[in-house]
């Protein structure tokens, strides 16, 4: 009686797992494929636009720690 009451918590406990991790998948590729489709709506910046926007956050970053 003990065997099966043991048995069956491993299986319930497997199958809890799996539905756990079945779920996390899921959720992570809805996380990137969200991700994906913001970064496709970004513009394009020229690489010197990109440096320029670099430079003036941190100069931003400069001044808040001073």
């Amino acid at each position: 009686m003990a065997q099966l009451a043991l048995s069956a918590a491993v299986i319930i406990v497997t199958m809890v797992t799996l539905d756990w991790l079945e779920s996390t998948r899921a959720r992570l590729a809805r996380a990137r494929r969200r991700r994906r489709e913001q970064l496709d709506r970004r513009p394009v910046m020229h690489p010197s636009e990109h440096a320029q926007a670099l430079t003036q956050r941190r100069t931003a970053v400069k001044r808040r720690t001073i």
